[in-house]
């Protein structure tokens, strides 16, 4: 096995010596040229409005980070469904899901048009899932307290 190993890497290290003495020119005279495409004046304007230093950007990282959070609480909360751990986590879980929620609207409203759109495009799922996931939830706990 080691013997074949050898032939292979010395196989796969051989350069032809024609193409080891051309000059890096003419080879790249001999590669087919990049197709050149076009870019329409709404792929450029969703590129300017997701550049590195937009405020939509900024604003959708912090709200990443409080989303991550809320959604641990409502995982907690669903986990402790039937304990005697669930009245509070389902308290935490609500206060900090209201509080994003609360928060990503006085954002949405404090940016221009288009930066609140592009903020709803990188964030609007995530807020829309938390707000589903808790009314699952509430869903449950009144379905169960039915039964």
């Amino acid at each position: 096995m080691l013997r074949a190993s050898r032939v292979l890497a010395r196989r796969v290290t051989r350069v032809p010596r024609a193409a080891a003495a051309a000059p890096l020119s003419a080879l790249a005279r001999q590669s087919t040229p990049l197709r050149q495409t076009t870019v329409g004046p709404a792929e450029q304007q969703w590129a300017r409005g997701l550049s590195a230093g937009s405020s939509a950007e900024s604003h959708a990282d912090s709200i990443s980070e409080e989303y991550s959070e809320a959604r641990e609480l409502l995982t907690d909360a669903e986990e402790a469904l039937g304990t005697v751990y669930f009245e509070e986590d389902l308290q935490d879980a609500t206060e900090a899901v209201k509080a994003l929620l609360a928060r990503f609207d006085e954002i949405k409203a404090s940016l221009s048009d288009e930066e609140a759109h592009q903020l709803n495009i990188m964030v609007g799922l995530k807020m829309e899932e938390l707000k589903s996931r808790l009314d699952v939830l509430m869903d449950n706990l009144i379905h169960d307290e039915e039964d």
